[in-house]
């Protein structure tokens, strides 16, 4: 029995420590054949409304372009006409509340982005001074550059959407600000938390290892912070890891 134990507490304390690695280094995972991707070509409109049907004679999606990028509202639909996805754009680059539907309509994904803040996050990495006060992925930038510049990818927030059912997002860069939250295909809650300026920050709550773990705790700037407590699919306590700079410095199990 104390056998079992203390090989539990090893695997936990190892997953800990894989996650603060996995975090930041994990690959993505995206489905090229996406059916709602957008090829912009010379027959593609310079300015003005772009909009496509299914082969039923739904419609596809609705957007406009301006000076050749998305801006403005955007919407897309399943063929049996069940939204697909719906947001803004601002230049090419999302703002305020993405939302994601399965096809029988039951909401997915719920991201939020921050069209002006991406922008000042990417002039502030070309001519940060490191004296002046900024962004804390700036931080991270200066410590791993490619760490930092994988958070603006919009590839970076699903990932773990599921080999057999990727989601493959119209646009490429982004900076999460705000609300992040996973639905199962059930309506189930999946993964909640909110993003400040690109990294995790405050009360987060994650569903690991296919639904068989929970996890919630804090973020701060990006890295696990203070105590977090795992649960099983029951919501039955099985240990406390805490936290500090986002390496796991001790834990209990129960």
């Amino acid at each position: 029995m104390r056998k079992s134990i203390l090989l539990w507490g090893v695997c936990l304390l190892a997953h800990a420590y894989a996650y603060a690695q996995i975090e930041s280094l994990q690959s993505d995972e995206i489905d090229t054949d996406h059916p709602f991707t957008i090829l912009m070509g010379a027959s593609s409109p310079v300015n003005g409304p772009m909009t496509a049907h299914h082969p039923e004679t739904n419609v596809r999606y609705n957007g406009n372009i301006k000076n050749s990028l998305l801006h403005g509202n955007w919407q897309s639909w399943f063929g049996n006409d069940v939204a697909f996805e719906k947001g803004s754009m601002v230049k090419g680059i999302p703002t305020g509340e993405w939302k994601v539907w399965y096809p029988d309509g039951t909401l997915r994904f719920v991201r939020t982005y921050s069209a002006d803040k991406f922008q000042r996050v990417k002039q502030e990495l070309k001519r940060r001074h490191p004296k002046m006060p900024g962004f804390p992925i700036s931080d991270l930038y200066a410590k791993d550059r490619n760490s930092a510049l994988t958070r603006l990818r919009s590839s970076y927030s699903f990932r773990n959407s599921g080999i057999n059912n990727k989601y493959n997002p119209i646009f490429k860069d982004c900076l999460h600000h705000g609300q992040y939250i996973n639905y199962f295909e059930d309506g189930r809650l999946k993964d909640s938390g909110y993003y400040q300026n690109g990294l995790r920050h405050g009360v987060w709550f994650e569903t690991v290892e296919a639904g068989t773990a929970i996890e919630t705790g804090a973020y701060k700037h990006g890295q696990r912070s203070g105590t977090w407590k795992i649960m099983n699919a029951q919501r039955k306590l099985i240990a406390l890891i805490h936290y500090k700079n986002g390496k796991a410095s001790w834990q209990k199990n129960y």
